[in-house]
């Protein structure tokens, strides 16, 4: 049963670090363990799905899902009118895309026929620009609890173009999306 396969049970515990993670969310280290270990199996749910053999759609919006939970919780606490509005566009962008990705029956939401989406749904491209984004969120985190000294500033450069990039890509992937959800309900095959 797809509920049980391995990278599925990955993801619940992902989900339950994050839950944790959010309760411990004023206690920036025990926050940051929970956080942290979330996003490492990030790295193993996909591996473990493909090499078992058990890929499915379910996981997909699971895996999907968690990752903007994930990120979402960091916006959420560095509680500034920028970063909530990176939120409602990572949050947006993803439901319309993945909601176009079903409706037009595709096997995953990491097809796309747009070569801008489809150079960043490369594995080794999402990974790089994920992780990077998120250690920039990571990053604005620790300077905002004090965790970090101005003088670390210089990792702002490395992670920085990264995760305005990812915006970048939210932005082409929320107005792909609408196109599509468009072009299918003019042809009447949107199933949704």
């Amino acid at each position: 049963m797809v509920f049980f396969y391995v990278a599925n049970l990955i993801g619940y515990v992902r989900v339950g670090c994050l839950l944790l993670a959010s309760a411990f969310s004023k206690n920036t280290e025990t926050f940051l363990q929970f956080y942290v270990t979330s996003y490492l199996l990030d790295a193993v749910d996909g591996t473990a799905a493909r090499a078992l053999g058990g890929t499915s759609k379910f996981g997909s919006v699971l895996d999907m899902v968690t990752d903007r939970a994930s990120t979402a919780i960091l916006l959420a606490l560095l509680q500034e009118p920028f970063w909530l509005f990176c939120l409602i566009l990572d949050i947006s962008s993803h439901w319309f895309h993945v909601s176009a990705s079903m409706s037009k029956a595709a096997n995953s939401h990491k097809e796309s026929t747009n070569k801008f989406l489809s150079f960043y749904y490369n594995r080794g491209v999402l990974f790089i620009v994920c992780f990077l984004s998120e250690a920039f969120l990571c990053h604005q985190f620790l300077l905002k609890r004090g965790y970090l000294l101005q003088d670390w500033s210089w990792l702002l450069w490395i992670f920085g173009p990264t995760f305005y990039f990812k915006q970048i890509i939210n932005i082409v992937q929320l107005i792909e999306a609408c196109k599509n959800l468009s072009k299918l309900e003019n042809t009447k095959l949107f199933m949704y």
